[in-house]
């Protein structure tokens, strides 16, 4: 039985690096989902507050003012406990974008064919 977009969606969250963030549009290619508004709708509705959708960030390295979780300074918060350094209001996302290696997303695909 395969995930459907949702469980995809929290399964690549799951891996995010500790220090590292993904986009809502790199989130979407990563785990197949069509749109990056899907994957922001499913990380919102995330009941389980262990799972790390904190380092999910907009493309401009933002963070969402309605995290689920405690809103946009809660997120900061956490990001900044990770050693995730904001500029202004933004990070540097040449900096913290996580960018799996091929042999790493090679992984996460055979994983999620597994599931």
């Amino acid at each position: 039985m395969s995930l459907n977009y949702r469980g995809r969606t929290y399964f690549i969250t799951s891996q995010i690096p500790e220090g590292k963030v993904l986009t809502y549009q790199s989130l979407a290619l990563l785990a197949s989902v069509p749109s990056p508004r899907l994957v922001g709708l499913y990380l919102h509705q995330n009941p389980d507050p262990n799972l790390p959708c904190y380092r999910v960030v907009n493309s401009q390295g933002k963070i969402a003012h309605t995290y689920a979780f405690g809103g946009g300074k809660a997120q900061a918060e956490k990001l900044n406990s990770d050693g995730v350094i904001f500029n202004g209001k933004r990070l540097d996302l040449k900096k913290y974008l996580w960018q799996p290696s091929p042999s790493q997303l090679k992984n996460l695909q055979n994983r999620l064919n597994q599931i």
